[in-house]
């Protein structure tokens, strides 16, 4: 995690019919000085229903808006 270029965003999904996922141990493996992790992001859903679907998503598809503007 402290070699990465771009980016990240960290999703926490339990609940899930499919399996919990879980990505915030990667996200906290990246140095907490590291411009890298100012500009990724994180969240944590505890309903989601499906690997697609849940609360996540809007905040998603924001930060890639945001990234790629």
């Amino acid at each position: 995690a402290q070699n990465f270029k771009v980016p990240i965003f960290s999703i926490n999904c339990s609940g899930n019919y499919e399996g919990n996922f879980n990505g915030k141990a990667l996200y906290d493996q990246i140095p907490a000085n590291s411009p890298i992790k100012a500009k990724s992001e994180g969240v944590t859903d505890n309903n989601c229903n499906s690997h697609c679907g849940g609360d996540w998503t809007n905040q998603m598809y924001n930060k890639m808006v945001y990234w790629l503007q």
